[in-house]
């Protein structure tokens, strides 16, 4: 619901001859900005030039009262930059900011999503052998491939042969682990002997 909505109005074009009697065609006339920012389908561009970011802003400074358009930069909030992201949302009207779409944004900014450099030393984790570990990463060369899986998770079960087709084809410089998130260890167990993984678990 608009409190400026704009008027839709058909309108016969002239010198038009539909070969379908039954067709109907529209023309906008008058348009809020709201229903022209979901025609015109205006896009943010994620490259970081300044005429990228000059393209942006000014789109939200064009619509922005368009919910349409901040669903837009929701679509597209992990490939802009997070200042970048932040500037661009604060440019929307704040009658759009109790709507779930600007939370979202705002949640997702506020998120601390910096793992860091380095994997975790303090984990302790149960290996098949019922040994406990808190390192998992050892100082080698190779590269590493942690796998997060479990026994009940079809899509984990099924790449299974292409990890194992990775190992076979650089196991000399690849390390693989897998960590199960199963909360019952028989299933986890069961599903180690089912699967035959050559790496560690």
């Amino acid at each position: 619901m608009c409190k400026h909505p704009g008027t839709t109005q058909l309108t016969p074009l002239q010198g038009f001859k539909s070969k379908n009697p039954e067709e109907i065609v529209l023309e906008l006339d008058h348009v809020n900005s709201q229903t022209e920012a979901a025609f015109y389908h205006g896009n943010f561009v994620t490259g970081k030039t300044d005429a990228d970011i000059k393209h942006n802003a000014d789109l939200v400074l064009k619509y922005p009262k368009s919910i349409y358009l901040l669903n837009t930069l929701n679509v597209s909030k992990g490939d802009l930059d997070e200042k970048q992201l932040a500037r661009l949302l604060s440019g929307f009207d704040k009658s759009l900011a109790n709507s779930s779409v600007y939370k979202n944004i705002q949640n997702f900014l506020s998120y601390n999503n910096d793992t860091g450099s380095q994997f975790p030393a303090d984990l302790k984790l149960k290996q098949p052998d019922q040994k406990i570990i808190s390192s998992i990463l050892n100082q080698d060369n190779k590269f590493k491939l942690v796998v997060f899986r479990a026994s009940w998770c079809l899509p984990c079960r099924k790449e299974i042969p292409q990890i194992k087709s990775l190992q076979a084809n650089y196991g000399n410089s690849l390390s693989i682990y897998s960590i199960s998130i199963d909360k019952d260890e028989a299933h986890w167990q069961n599903a180690l002997k089912e699967e035959s993984m050559p790496w560690q678990q």
